[in-house]
């Protein structure tokens, strides 16, 4: 390979790696909750989960088209609904950039016992994200102030 060829390739390398450096001295997208380990490896997104089975997903969706947070929050209370879960409140929420998001709270009888859910939306022009928490019976309240705390945490 000719020099004048592998100097960009070298440059492209040193970029690369220094993006991954960076991804992992930022540390995780939001501060865990006391008790909330992160499950590496476990799907689309950031996820974590405590030993009583509270879960909590981190996921950043693309949009095109930039809808605003209203569209977005209606869309996820829509299919929360269809699934048959059951309002039970909403308001704003700040991320760690003081951001305002909306949170949505349901209920739902999920295989015989009663699921507690909890859905946060940011929208930063075309970057929708999205923090879920759920968990069954007294697990859910246990862990919900730490985790309103933590969404305050959240990075972009």
């Amino acid at each position: 390979m000719r020099l004048r060829n592998v100097v960009p390739v070298m440059v492209l390398l040193v970029v690369i790696a220094a993006l991954i450096a960076r991804q992992a001295l930022a540390g995780p997208p939001i501060e865990l909750p006391p008790g909330f380990v992160h499950l590496k490896g476990g799907g689309e997104g950031f996820r974590a989960r405590t030993s009583d089975e509270a879960r909590l997903w981190l996921r950043t969706l693309t949009d095109p088209s930039e809808a605003p947070i209203e569209f977005w929050a209606e869309v996820l209370e829509k299919d929360l609904l269809q699934r048959g879960y059951e309002r039970r409140g909403g308001g704003e929420v700040r991320d760690g950039a003081g951001a305002v998001g909306r949170w949505l709270e349901f209920d739902a009888n999920v295989q015989g016992e009663r699921m507690h859910y909890r859905i946060a939306v940011w929208v930063d022009g075309t970057a929708v994200r999205v923090v879920e928490y759920g968990a069954v019976g007294e697990a859910y309240g246990k862990h919900l102030p730490a985790v309103e705390k933590a969404l305050t945490t959240l990075r972009r």
